[in-house]
């Protein structure tokens, strides 16, 4: 039995035999098989080709439609997850209007018995994950003779994933001490992965913490996407396409003024970014010691006094010397002076 023909088995007797029939059998001799089929197709929300972000959820609705006057009793399919759930997550939610479907692992499988005009559903649903090979693609389909792909509407769904990874480094390199007057380079890299593109990503580099010690040169620049800096954020967004590396630098001078210590890191709440680990994210430099704006009095000092000058410890003894020769002085002129008077009295 094949799937072609007018899907219904006919069988007679020859034209030279008699037709004795039974009781309550077919008084022609003739006897008649219709035959069923079915047709399968799988879409997708959203459609497939779209872009996805982790955090989506894809919902999959596969159609199973019987063709043919007769009933399809045990019709099955199966749903090919491998290449789903390594960027995905199984919501655990398969229904199916007609049969039993089940998951195993990653594999979908679906059996049931179709009536003649039947159209019956399977749907589930994956979670978009930020793992895996960012291609979310699966197909339906049938070691059953009787069942066929809807090529009309198609029995496999696919969606890609685009992602970024960023950086910051600085010249001097972060843990350089730097100084008044000293200026800080600082360069972002932003760099696209994965399988599709990624439209409007974003990132922000806290500069709150650089400021209050360096002065920002106003020299913000990025080779795609807007950069600009607001008070003491620097914020950049932009179109990624598959394999590009878009660099962001920007520069500051060091002051007298703040904590002595300038530190930042950039950052993303973008899903689809995530930090460069093997390079960083943040930099620090502290500031040379000695500097006004520390705060007044150079650190460790004497809360006030004349600093040390190194001159040896004798000064003191001879100071106090000096001053008991001259109050001996003293009293010896006075002295002199009551004894003139009593002879001249």
């Amino acid at each position: 039995m094949t799937g072609a023909g007018d899907m219904q088995l006919d069988n007679v007797l020859g034209d030279n035999t008699p037709c004795v029939p039974a009781p309550d059998e077919n008084p022609d001799c003739k006897t008649v098989h219709p035959i069923g089929k079915y047709v399968y197709s799988k879409v997708s929300d959203p459609e497939t080709g779209f872009t996805v972000v982790p955090g989506d959820v894809i919902t999959y609705t596969v159609t199973v439609t019987q063709d043919g006057p007769g009933e399809v009793p045990g019709a099955r399919l199966v749903d090919d997850m491998a290449d789903v759930l390594d960027d995905a997550s199984y919501n655990g939610d398969v229904e199916a209007s007609v049969g039993e479907a089940t998951v195993d692992g990653d594999t979908l499988s679906w059996t049931g018995d179709l009536e003649v005009g039947a159209v019956e559903t399977i749907t589930y649903s994956v979670t978009v994950t930020d793992t895996g090979d960012d291609d979310v693609t699966n197909a339906v389909t049938s070691d059953d003779p009787r069942g066929s792909c809807d090529e009309a509407v198609g029995c496999e769904e696919q969606h890609l994933k685009g992602r970024f990874l960023y950086s910051k480094t600085s010249d001097p390199a972060s843990g350089s001490t730097v100084e008044v007057g000293e200026v800080v380079e600082y360069t972002i890299t932003v760099t696209h992965q994965g399988q599709a593109e990624v439209v409007g990503a974003s990132l922000v580099d806290d500069l709150s913490d650089v400021v209050d010690d360096a002065r920002y040169n106003g020299d913000a620049a990025a080779s795609d996407g807007e950069v600009s800096v607001s008070g003491d954020s620097l914020d950049w967004s932009g179109d990624l396409e598959i394999g590009e590396v878009v660099t962001i630098t920007y520069s500051v001078t060091v002051t007298d003024s703040g904590d002595d210590r300038l530190a930042n890191v950039v950052t993303s709440e973008d899903p689809r970014g995530a930090c460069d680990e093997a390079v960083g994210c943040q930099t620090e430099h502290p500031k040379e010691d000695g500097g006004v704006g520390g705060g007044g009095l150079v650190p460790g000092g004497n809360g006030g006094q004349l600093p040390s000058t190194g001159a040896p410890d004798v000064l003191a003894p001879l100071v106090g010397g000096l001053l008991l020769v001259l109050t001996g002085a003293a009293v010896v002129l006075r002295r002199r002076r009551l004894l003139a008077h009593r002879i001249g009295g």
